[in-house]
């Protein structure tokens, strides 16, 4: 899932990252998990970011399955994201990057979600 621009820290991806686990990204920063979504199961996933007055990708909480997930991995960058582009599903325009599975209910929230919710979320 995508939107925003190309613009530093202005993209916004939630994706499968390299290794297999979850990613979130904007353009010059990253976060990702340790826990593989790849293993052909499937996985609910959950990537949280509460404004704490400094937005920073670094802080996002990632979920696998309704459960935080350990972060594998993490490159800093406050998030500027804008109605640039319009949210994408299975693709990045700019890249050719297509994924391969099933994606099925995809919400955007405006407030962040706790860890019961995101809990109860899985569980539905």
């Amino acid at each position: 899932m995508s939107w925003g621009s190309t613009d530093s820290c202005g993209k916004w991806i939630v994706r499968v990252n390299d290794n297999g686990t979850l990613r979130a990204e904007v353009q010059g920063g990253y976060i990702y998990g340790a826990t593989p979504v790849n293993d052909g199961t499937w996985h609910h996933v959950a990537v949280v970011l509460a404004d704490d007055g400094s937005t920073n990708i670094s802080e996002a909480k990632l979920y696998v399955d309704g459960v935080p997930d350990t972060i594998g991995g993490v490159s800093s960058c406050t998030v500027n994201t804008a109605s640039y582009y319009n949210v994408n599903i299975g693709v990045f325009p700019a890249s050719a990057h297509y994924f391969q599975g099933l994606i099925d209910e995809v919400r955007i929230y405006n407030a962040a979600l706790t860890d019961s919710e995101v809990l109860d979320l899985a569980n539905e």
